[in-house]
């Protein structure tokens, strides 16, 4: 079963054709939205999903180097709630290079309140005929109050108290 070295939540990451390095630019730790109205969960039978712009960078290698070899990764996205979402899983080939790079992209992700999203990474052992987790990357999600009761308590404290004047 093929090695896994690291993976990192960033904006994104770039490789550079000349050097095949890649750097990760704005690794995300967290994000914040501050929703200009209330948004509720669902609307009717539809998630309410909130655009994002990261990338999953991780980085496999052959667990023996000598050894060429091909296998199975998948990224599976766990909810604050805990419930699993179905996983994204890809193919990766070790025979010719003895590391590999994968770029998974996030443009969205449902709103389910404050609170923790795991995105785990695991491999395939085929000896064993089970998945095995890799890694667990947690990226934590926070909701604001929506901007508009703010607003609107900011422009009561600002306004003069009326009265009559006599």
């Amino acid at each position: 079963m093929a090695r896994h070295v690291w993976s990192v939540l960033c904006y994104k990451g770039c490789l550079d054709q000349y050097t095949n390095q890649v750097s990760l630019l704005d690794v995300i730790e967290a994000i914040s939205i501050k929703p200009a109205e209330p948004v509720p969960e669902t609307q009717g039978d539809k998630e309410i999903r909130v655009p994002v712009q990261m990338t999953l960078v991780t980085l496999l290698a052959r667990s023996d180097v000598a050894v060429p070899e091909v296998g199975m990764m998948r990224v599976r996205l766990v909810l604050p709630d805990g419930v699993s979402r179905p996983p994204q899983e890809l193919k990766f080939d070790l025979t010719k290079h003895r590391r590999l790079r994968n770029f998974t992209r996030i443009q969205s992700l449902p709103l389910r309140g404050d609170g923790y999203f795991n995105f785990v990474v695991e491999l395939r052992d085929e000896a064993a005929d089970e998945w095995r987790t890799a890694a667990e990357i947690p990226l934590e999600f926070k909701v604001e109050p929506y901007a508009a009761q703010e607003a609107s308590a900011n422009l009561q404290k600002e306004q003069p108290a009326r009265g009559s004047s006599s």
